[in-house]
């Protein structure tokens, strides 16, 4: 021991019983490496993570709720199913991450890089992914609502379909808004 102060030095994982060890004393991840770890189905409250290496870590089924991941790299990492809530993704790296029927929502993704993301069948509403990146992201059956994509990155977007519930001839128009309305979306 040299005597140097080591607390802000970044904790590595080697499992799944570690993290929840270590979540037993602490809120705080930031900058942990917890790449290729198996946390399927994690419960993380109010987790502070910012920073932290999440690549290829398997978080399928997770709830995350409150967490601050600003930062943090989730590429390769498995999202799917995963319910993501009032979350802070700012600028972070979600390259290659499968998200196909997760739900997030009220989350910051400002600034993330979701490039090759898959968010088949995903519900995200009430967030914000303004200038993201989502470059070659799939979006098939995806539901996006209240969710702004000022500057986002869409220009080579990969596939993309979206959800009509209904199609309502032109001479319809206003029953068209009233549907819009009374399903909480904004009519365009």
């Amino acid at each position: 021991m040299t005597g140097q102060d080591h607390t802000n030095d970044p904790q590595e994982f080697e499992s799944r019983e570690q993290v929840l060890e270590a979540l037993g004393q602490t809120r705080d991840l930031s900058g942990a490496d917890l790449s290729g770890l198996d946390l399927s189905g994690m419960q993380l409250f109010a987790v502070a993570m910012p920073g932290a290496n999440l690549r290829a870590t398997d978080l399928s089924g997770s709830l995350l709720a409150g967490i601050d991941a600003s930062g943090a790299d989730l590429s390769d990492a498995n999202l799917a199913g995963a319910r993501i809530y009032a979350a802070n993704l700012e600028g972070a790296v979600l390259r290659g991450s499968q998200l196909p029927a997760a739900t997030i929502k009220a989350a910051n993704l400002w600034q993330a890089d979701l490039s090759g993301a898959d968010l088949t069948a995903s519900r995200i509403a009430d967030s914000n992914l303004a200038g993201s990146t989502l470059r070659q992201a799939k979006f098939v059956s995806a539901r996006v609502a209240r969710t702004s994509l000022k500057e986002a990155d869409l220009v080579t977007a990969g596939e993309i379909q979206p959800v009509v519930a209904e199609r309502v001839p032109l001479l319809e128009a206003r029953r068209a808004h009233k549907m819009f309305e009374r399903r909480g979306y904004p009519a365009r």
